[in-house]
């Protein structure tokens, strides 16, 4: 490994080009020329969440895919909760029309998609805090919440509500209104996650020396007159013996599948089975254990546990791979699906138009 510091690291990596592929990671006030640059340079792009903070942001990274085609190289943003088995699961469930018959359309005040995650600015690791950068709190920096995590959310309705179809935003995604709002922190609080007084480009967000960090939001929109709703939320700390939470809701004709890592769930995501209105008991039963003897020729374990109207999934065993495998998979074979990258672009269309919609 061989580490560089100087203040012109983009122009010596461009100009020494020691690879065919760049990771970016980091603040994000600057990723978007960053992937611009290093897609003109003919390097392959493997790059953090988020892709794009804005909508000036959104607008780069379309002509950044353009050029990627050009140059033949690709621009992938992993995608973790792809590869958490709880997530796989819903999906492959959702795919048993059987089961789960079909998406409901749903409406905005009941949403057929819905994902929501909690998140906790000071972490721990060990008996120390986890330090974390001051620009952090920057949204011109981090980016709003809603431009932020909620990628991975986004992302979730996508991939599991329209797996392997592919989504044109100007066609497919309409945003039906969306909020925001803070994060309230003490200068005390501020410096035990940083270990640093407020910077001087923070002060703009503090006010009777509260610092409000917009970290929350939620977006209400629909994916091809599918009925979504994403939800970030964020906290100062976790609880002791908590964790971050993701909440996930697919509604269908026949079964809802919902996804819970609550205290009850001793914050372990587990994923539940619930039979959709005027579906028969009887019936419903049947179709479960069928469901269960397929599933556990795949993951060995797999079981369905009744607890009163619900069924508990156990996922088994599971052999997983992960989105660092999937991403340089992608470079060696300098091949994506076809979906991946319409997906993305609506992806981050639908997050850079959250804001202040």
């Amino acid at each position: 490994m061989v580490i560089y510091t100087g203040t012109d690291y983009l122009e010596k990596m461009l100009a020494e080009k020691k690879g065919n592929a760049v990771i970016i990671s980091g603040n994000n006030s600057k990723k978007s020329e960053y992937i611009r640059r290093s897609i003109e340079a003919g390097m392959h792009v493997l790059a953090d969440k988020p892709l794009a903070v804005t909508p000036k942001d959104f607008k780069m990274l379309k002509k950044s895919f353009k050029l990627a085609e050009k140059k033949k190289v690709l621009i992938f943003d992993p995608m973790d909760l792809r590869y958490d088995i709880s997530n796989i699961l819903q999906k492959e469930l959702a795919e048993i029309p059987e089961l789960f018959g079909e998406l409901k359309k749903g409406s905005l005040d009941d949403p057929s998609l819905i994902q929501e995650n909690l998140h906790h600015f000071l972490k721990f690791s060990g008996s120390e805090p986890a330090r974390r950068p001051a620009w952090f709190f920057d949204i011109e920096q981090q980016g709003h919440g809603i431009t932020d995590v909620s990628t991975h959310l986004v992302d979730m309705s996508q991939w599991a509500g329209f797996p392997e179809v592919v989504i044109k935003y100007k066609k497919d995604i309409k945003i039906l209104n969306s909020k925001e709002w803070p994060t309230e922190l003490t200068p005390s609080e501020f410096k035990r996650i940083t270990r640093v007084d407020y910077p001087g480009y923070l002060k703009k967000y503090v006010k009777d020396s509260i610092l409000s960090v917009l970290a929350n939001g939620e977006i209400n929109y629909t994916i091809k007159g599918v009925h979504a709703k994403v939800t970030v939320n964020w906290k100062y700390r976790e609880p002791t013996g908590s964790s971050d939470t993701h909440y996930a809701l697919m509604r269908g004709t026949k079964a809802d599948l919902e996804l819970r890592q609550g205290i009850e769930e001793k914050y372990k995501a587990t994923l539940y089975i619930k039979a959709a209105p005027g579906i028969p008991a009887a019936e419903f039963a049947a179709t479960i254990e069928k469901v269960k003897a397929g599933f556990q020729q795949k993951y060995p374990g797999f079981d369905l546990i009744q607890k009163g109207n619900e069924w508990i999934v156990k996922p088994g065993t599971f052999k997983g791979t992960n989105s660092a495998e999937v991403a340089i998979g992608y470079i060696l074979k300098n091949s994506m699906p076809a979906w991946e990258v319409p997906n993305m672009i609506a992806k981050y269309y639908t997050t850079t138009s959250g804001v202040g919609f």
